[in-house]
C-alpha cells in the first residue's frame, strides 16, 4: 500500500524515486513518499495556500465549494487558483441557494490565473454565507518549478537524515567549511515565494 497522499503530493513516487536514485524497496519508498506528503504540505503551508476543508491542497486541481459573506463588494477571491471552470455562483441571504438565487454568467468575468471574479455591480450581498461557489481550481498539471522545489526539498531532507546531519549547520575541516541549511534551502523558498497567495496576507 502506498504512503503517498494523492490529495496533497505534487510530484509522483515514480519522479521522486528517479529524482534521488533511491532503490526500489518497500521500507524506502515508503521513506521517500513520506518525505513527499510533508514537503508537498509544507509547499502548500508556505505560499498560504494550504488545505482545503477536504484535505486537498490548493495546489491541486479538482470541484470545490466555497462560501463567501456577502458584503456588497463585486470581486471574490477564491482559494485554489487557477480557476478551470466555474459551475454557479448564488447570491441568498437565506442560504437556500435556489434556482431563482443564480447569478447568470453573463454577469460576471472570471480572471482565471488571478483566482478572481468579477461581477457587473456590487452583486455579492446579504450578509454572512450568501454567495455559493462552485467551480474547479488548482493546476491541471503542477508547475515544473514548483515540482523541482518539492523535490529539491525531499532531497535535502532525505540525505540530511541518512548522512547523520541533523541540526548540524557548518563543518569546518582544515581551511574548509561546509555549512548546512537547518530546515528549507533558499533556492527553495524562493520558488515558494513566487506561488504565494498574496491575497491570503491582504485578506
Amino acid at each position: 500500500m502506498s504512503d503517498l497522499n494523492t490529495d496533497v503530493a505534487l510530484v509522483t513516487t515514480s519522479a521522486i524515486t528517479a529524482y534521488l536514485g533511491t532503490s526500489s524497496s518497500a521500507t524506502e519508498v515508503s521513506e521517500v513518499e513520506l518525505l513527499v506528503n510533508a514537503a508537498s504540505t509544507l509547499a502548500a503551508d508556505k505560499t498560504m495556500r494550504g488545505l482545503d476543508n477536504s484535505g486537498v491542497s490548493r495546489f491541486l486541481s479538482t470541484s470545490r465549494t466555497e462560501y463567501f459573506d456577502g458584503d456588497g463588494s463585486d470581486t471574490l477571491y477564491v482559494k485554489a487558483y487557477p480557476i478551470t471552470t466555474v459551475t454557479s455562483l448564488y447570491v441568498d441571504p437565506d442560504r437556500d441557494y435556489g434556482s431563482s438565487t443564480l447569478i447568470d454568467t453573463d454577469d460576471y468575468s472570471v480572471y482565471e490565473n488571478e483566482g478572481t471574479i468579477k461581477t457587473d455591480g456590487n452583486l455579492l450581498a446579504g450578509g454572512r454565507k450568501s454567495v455559493k461557489l462552485t467551480y474547479t481550481g488548482g493546476y491541471t498539471t503542477i508547475p515544473e518549478d514548483l515540482q523541482h522545489a518539492v523535490k529539491e526539498l525531499v532531497m535535502f531532507w532525505y540525505k540530511r537524515n541518512t548522512d547523520k546531519r541533523v541540526g548540524v549547520t557548518s563543518v569546518s575541516i582544515g581551511d574548509k567549511s561546509i555549512t548546512y541549511e537547518k530546515d528549507i534551502p533558499e533556492s527553495v523558498l524562493s520558488v515558494f515565494k513566487r506561488y504565494r497567495d498574496w491575497k491570503s496576507v491582504v485578506a
